[in-house]
């Protein structure tokens, strides 16, 4: 239960690692949000191990968040995903982390799908399908009755590690892993995370990042395969120097535009409606119901 006014979340994910400061009382916008790429999973979808260099990088900025939390006088809790899920050696992180006494909880991928369905329950008054497209996993949630959740190890950064010159194989592992599911078509989907909102950004036009105006913006299929030509004829450092591209995503965006795009022809939708709000706004709105003594539907472990 929360002490003080205000909650800070802290993900660790596989590309990047965030810091969420919000009101007790009000969600959204946001008290402050930062992020910084870490890319803590750099190795581990190779070697299965996470990197000294990676986990360093990474414990850096999580002190440095931590700092900002105390002067915004907040409750701290952190979790990540994918990357210590399929790491062999969590424990050179988690120790670490341990030490500073702050709670840590490595999510399960169902509870990573299910904590975006709380943010996106917050904002949308209905939708089918939404998907979280990670640096590790791809978290899908199929808003039936019951709630369908499922995580699938489809990541941006995983897969521009791995199959980054070979786009016939990733679209058949894309194609293959869908197949397997049977999720329902939809004309609309949501996507959420950087990958989602920095394609909107850029179909925007945005001078700098705004998440009012990216939440709830929508692209059709045909403007992001305009994107996803436009991003790969350019070299990097072009690339970071496009309107309203992010240049620590350049580099991942590629593979996340063309992964988005695949699951959108699978699921023959036309739209997609990007939402900021995902797992973190999720993990501090189960503290922030749970504090004013509201039901909360049971987590998944």
């Amino acid at each position: 239960m929360a002490q003080n006014k205000n909650i800070a979340i802290i993900d660790i994910g596989s590309n990047s690692c965030r810091l969420l400061i919000t009101s007790c009382k009000k969600l959204f916008p946001p008290i402050l949000e930062q992020v910084e790429v870490t890319r803590i999973s750099e190795g581990v979808y190779e070697t299965g191990l996470l990197s000294e260099d990676a986990v360093s990088r990474t414990l850096s900025v999580i002190h440095k968040y931590i700092k900002t939390a105390f002067l915004y006088k907040s409750d701290i809790y952190i979790f990540s995903t994918s990357p210590l899920r399929l790491a062999k050696n969590p424990e050179l992180l988690r120790c670490e982390l341990d030490k500073l006494n702050i709670p840590f909880e490595i999510v399960s991928g169902e509870k990573e799908a299910y904590l975006n369905y709380l943010a996106l329950k917050s904002y949308f008054k209905q939708f089918t399908i939404a998907i979280d497209l990670g640096g590790g996993s791809t978290e899908f949630i199929v808003n039936s009755s019951p709630i369908r959740l499922k995580s699938l190890d489809i990541g941006c950064v995983k897969y521009m590690e791995l199959h980054k010159e070979n786009p016939n194989k990733l679209k058949t592992i894309i194609n293959n892993s869908l197949d397997n599911e049977k999720f329902p078509y939809t004309d609309k989907i949501i996507g959420i995370g950087g990958t989602a909102t920095t394609l909107l950004s850029v179909h925007l036009g945005l001078s700098r990042f705004d998440s009012k105006k990216i939440q709830g913006s929508s692209i059709t299929i045909s403007e992001l395969e305009n994107i996803y030509e436009n991003i790969c004829s350019v070299n990097i450092e072009e690339r970071k120097k496009i309107l309203g591209m992010d240049p620590k995503r350049a580099d991942t965006l590629p593979t996340g535009c063309f992964i988005i795009i695949n699951i959108m022809k699978k699921l023959k939708a036309n739209t997609l409606i990007a939402s900021h709000l995902d797992l973190m706004y999720g993990y501090a709105i189960s503290f922030m119901e749970s504090d004013r003594h509201q039901t909360v539907e049971k987590l998944p472990k």
